[in-house]
């Protein structure tokens, strides 16, 4: 059974959900695109619909803003910035907005739902609002006709929420309140504020490693119900590794290039072209540059590896991946659709292990190779993105 959850986020995505995912458990859309894009999801996929309110914090689209002012006292919210670390005022508003907006959200037939909550902010300021949002929801499930399941959303904005282990307690108790408050049968973890496919060499050291112990210390805590729905991502692999690491049931995943959250209400700026490239587990713009190095690369490795076929594949197609954006989507696809059921067809409980020899291998094989075309947004060694990800493989 396919573990990976879809995160559709337009026609295209849905194009690729039909092409690359169509066994799919679940595909989660945004209340406000499920009306267009639900005829363009196969009508066999449960939907986990999100009604979007982590965008209160963020950038307000008009789109969005006219998709809350739809919903009872939705004006009210937008415009009352106060609202958003004071209890009795969001709890004057939430009696009102909370039922319109999930009603709305059962008329589309969902099967998950997710709990409407804020973003978190780097001090407490969004705890507050989190528990009056999650009250009127239980309070809402308590006498509606919904029998599906709530997810809640824990959304991280910042690296400094996951810094330190006060930081994280303040996290976690707010978490356990909001399940607690709004009878959620599950989480839904991501920090949005990483892109985990860049390769920074930091981030083996303290960003996966402290979103790894968010995760522990969460289900780990005395007051985390049995039995909870758990989902981490979108990422690159770091779903990957704490679905690896039996810490998620379900890695969340993109459907296009982008491989990281947006908050509700901010939409992802034009896709760039790039492809993935499995034998190092690890995407590559596509740029002149890297058409030369895809060359010097091809040359490098020994004719017995495997991958020397794919960087040659990579080098004689890349004119049509330079053009051509649906031909990189489609690629991207069907490699992370391939590394899934790899990592899917190994016994859960050698999973860890499996992930990082497959890792392992990538990264030596990065070493032997040419550094990458300069990038400022991420390393130029070929064997860091998966050695990252390698060095958390596996429990310390």
């Amino acid at each position: 059974m396919f573990s990976a959850i879809p995160f559709v986020q337009g026609r295209s995505d849905c194009k690729s959900l039909s092409e690359s995912y169509s066994d799919s458990q679940f595909a989660r859309v945004w209340l406000g695109d499920v009306a267009k894009l639900r005829p363009q999801i196969p009508s066999h996929i449960p939907l986990w619909i999100d009604p979007g309110i982590d965008g209160l914090t963020g950038f307000r689209n008009p789109e969005w803003v006219a998709h809350i002012e739809s919903f009872s006292k939705g004006g009210e919210l937008l415009d009352d910035s106060g609202a958003l670390s004071s209890s009795p005022r969001m709890r004057a508003i939430s009696e009102s907005f909370i039922p319109s907006l999930l009603e709305a959200t059962t008329e589309h037939a969902p099967t998950w739902i997710s709990v409407p909550q804020l973003a978190h902010a780097n001090d407490a300021s969004s705890n507050k609002a989190n528990k009056e949002l999650s009250k009127a929801t239980g309070d809402w499930l308590k006498t509606s006709d919904f029998s599906g399941k709530l997810i809640l959303p824990v959304i991280i904005t910042s690296k400094v929420q996951l810094d330190s282990k006060p930081s994280r307690d303040n996290k976690i108790k707010a978490v356990l309140d909001s399940i607690q408050n709004s009878g959620s049968h599950g989480i839904w973890v991501v920090d949005s504020s990483i892109r985990d496919a860049d390769g920074k060499e930091s981030y083996a050291r303290d960003r996966f490693p402290n979103i790894i112990k968010f995760h522990e210390e969460l289900q780990s805590h005395s007051k985390f119900p049995n039995g909870q729905i758990r989902i981490a991502g979108p990422y690159w692999a770091m779903n990957l590794v704490l679905w690896a690491r039996g810490l998620v049931d379900h890695p969340a995943i993109s459907l296009g290039s982008g491989f990281r959250y947006y908050l509700s209400g901010g939409r992802p700026g034009p896709s760039n072209h790039r492809v993935a490239l499995s034998a190092l587990r690890m995407l590559i713009e596509c740029p002149p540059e890297t058409h030369s190095w895809l060359t010097t690369a091809t040359e490098e490795l020994p004719s017995t590896d495997p991958a020397k076929n794919e960087f040659a594949a990579l080098r004689d197609d890349f004119q049509t991946y330079v053009t051509d954006l649906k031909a990189c989507r489609k690629q991207i696809n069907a490699e992370y659709r391939k590394w899934i059921d790899l990592i899917e067809s190994m016994p859960s409980q050698g999973r860890a292990v499996g992930l990082y020899q497959d890792l392992s291998s990538a990264y030596v094989r990065g070493t032997n190779l040419s550094p990458l075309p300069k990038d400022k947004n991420r390393s130029n060694k070929p064997g860091q993105v998966a050695m990252n990800f390698m060095m958390n493989c596996l429990p310390h």
